[in-house]
């Protein structure tokens, strides 16, 4: 329901107006008060408030402009803590937005990027304090903060503060502000920022330096104390590191042009919003489409029509089927077509890393050889239109491949043994290519890449690397990956490559490797405007693939991307026997 505030301070969509709070001083017991006005975003100074908006009942109540407004207990908290630090002039989303006029929220969202990019400083609430199981306020957190302000004349490596920081950072971390969707853009956007936790302070740049300086520790002169902490303890500090060196390394981006949405949406799909529309909504004042008609916000969209939006344009921006690596597995009467990447969807962590790293290599192959999409959509129920080249159906699959994380003895061998049960006859010629089926499932087993710890980037497979994984292929033969080895970067890269995925052999003895969804009768495709092939499934048990019957599409469900050995560099578009034809994902 609108406030009658709003009614009385509308803001005209044909200008950069906002509105702002200006809080009453009042001492810390006192109520609330405060007068909400139009200002124009470029002629005005204030503060921008980052924060989490807390659970969906609203507890507190505040009056502005002499009428009472309900607010979650976070907020509350925060400006009750503003309001003693003498800041006074605010912008929040949730006061200075009429939430309930989406036409103003449209408008008003799509100013986010410069409202918070305008601003005298950003304050970062983190919360409140907490207390700890000694009952005394979270003074670890304190005693990390003073532990960090050190942490640049460290010389030696001491266990003691990296464990004080452990549990420190551990709290932290723990605040919601951390795991939400709209704060990357509010603090990647600042020109200056101030954390706030409780009574405790500490400027954004400051935590960022020490988060770099806690790094290289980590990696250098306090790696063998680090190696000496808990599993629970060294999560603490890495939990600390990564999102404030991700933050930085976008921020650096921004500052040299605009990051690709897609790379967006995924390093950052793990994060929450309490509107799923904001999954990409969030991301588009930091990078939208660049050759396309950008993506607007509209709140009168679905979700999946935002979602399905974003892949269409991202697939027409980029002249390429990327985003179809994205998707999570798909089951039959989800609301969002199997083509369509559900960013809202909880991701499994098992193998996450490492599809990211694969989804980062896809552009070192060109299994469609470059060829840009040709897509449509119509039909009622809607489908989605694509042409490219039916490559063989799926016989035979593996067990999936458990994540080297989840081992304790290291015995991955035993899995890969499994999976040579799967192949055909290792001594015989491969089918796309003058070498046997062993030298071929070797191959798949690392997809034809090698990661390179130095550059902490994958690379082609060439002869350089057939000592290092000859050594590994030797070692596993034992049935064990013995940790004391170093594989140069092998383990790394047999990871990347299957953790969390099946092998599979088709009918004429293409090896590859694929979601774990992938079933026995599963199709693969290489698909115009894909670096890899595609495992598409039948929606009905006795449609067939016809490969002469262009114009005429099977209809397929999308299970994911995959890896086939000898397809990787567009050798199928070379293959006369090979038709082009259509088909309709569903």
């Amino acid at each position: 329901m609108s406030s009658p505030i709003y009614d009385q301070l509308c803001l005209p969509q044909k200008n950069r107006d906002i509105r702002l709070l200006r809080l009453f001083p009042g001492d810390w017991e006192h109520d609330i008060y405060g007068e909400i006005r139009v200002a124009n975003m470029d002629e005005s100074s204030y503060w921008a408030l980052s924060y989490a908006w807390g659970g969906g009942q609203r507890l507190r109540t505040l009056s502005l402009n002499g009428t009472q407004v309900s607010v979650t207990a976070n907020l509350e908290s925060a400006l009750r803590r503003l309001r003693a630090m003498k800041i006074l002039d605010l912008w929040v989303d949730a006061l200075c937005i009429n939430q309930a006029d989406t036409s103003e929220r449209n408008h008003q969202v799509a100013l986010m990027r410069d409202i918070y990019h305008r601003s005298e400083e950003v304050i970062v609430w983190l919360g409140e304090e907490t207390l700890t199981s000694s009952d005394s306020p979270t003074g670890s957190v304190r005693d990390a903060f003073a532990t960090l302000k050190h942490i640049l004349d460290w010389s030696d490596s001491l266990s003691t503060q990296l464990k004080t920081l452990a549990i420190g950072l551990e709290t932290l971390m723990g605040v919601p502000w951390w795991t939400r969707t709209w704060v990357v853009q509010e603090i990647v956007v600042a020109q200056k920022a101030q954390i706030v936790y409780g009574s405790t302070t500490l400027e954004w740049a400051e935590l960022a330096t020490y988060a770099k300086v806690l790094d290289n520790h980590l990696e250098k002169c306090c790696a063998k104390v680090f190696d000496n902490l808990s599993a629970d303890e060294q999560t603490a500090l890495y939990n600390f590191i990564n999102p404030l060196l991700d933050i930085e390394s976008l921020r650096s981006q921004l500052a040299n042009g605009r990051p690709y949405l897609l790379d967006l949406l995924r390093k950052f799909r793990s994060r929450l919003a309490s509107d799923k529309r904001d999954k990409v909504f969030a991301f588009l004042g930091l990078g939208n489409l660049s050759r396309q008609e950008p993506i607007k916000v509209d709140y009168t969209m679905t979700n999946c029509e935002v979602y399905q939006e974003a892949a269409l344009g991202l697939i027409r921006d980029t002249s390429s089927l990327q985003v179809l690596m994205c998707g999570s597995e798909w089951q039959e009467g989800s609301q969002f077509p199997s083509w369509v990447p559900d960013w809202s969807a909880p991701i499994p962590y098992p193998g996450l890393l490492a599809a990211r790293l694969r989804q980062v290599s896809s552009g070192l192959y060109q299994a469609s050889k470059g060829k840009a999409p040709e897509i449509s959509i119509y039909g009622e129920p809607a489908l989605f239109h694509l042409t490219g080249i039916a490559v063989d159906r799926i016989s035979r699959v593996g067990e999936i491949m458990r994540p080297f994380a989840d081992r304790a003895d290291y015995k991955i061998g035993e899995d890969v043994r499994d999976w040579q049960k799967v192949m055909p006859p290792s001594s015989q010629e491969y089918v796309g290519g003058c070498y046997s089926n062993i030298a071929a499932f070797k191959r798949t087993m690392f997809t034809d890449l090698f990661f390179e710890e130095s550059r902490g980037a994958s690379r082609r497979l060439d002869e350089r690397d057939s000592i290092s994984w000859g050594t590994w292929w030797r070692s596993n033969a034992q049935g064990f990956v013995n940790p004391n080895l170093d594989f140069d970067g092998v383990d790394e890269t047999l990871e990347t490559a299957t953790a969390m995925r099946r092998f599979f052999v088709t009918d004429q003895g293409w090896m590859g490797l694929g979601p774990a969804a992938t079933c026995a009768d599963d199709h693969v495709f290489v698909l115009f405007g894909g670096e890899t092939p595609f495992i598409l499934r039948h929606v009905a048990e006795n449609m067939e693939v016809d490969q002469s019957n262009f114009g005429k599409p099977s209809r397929f469900s999308l299970v994911g991307d995959c890896f086939v050995q000898g397809i990787m560099d567009g050798e199928i578009l070379d293959d006369s026997a090979k038709c082009v034809q259509t088909v309709s994902l569903i």
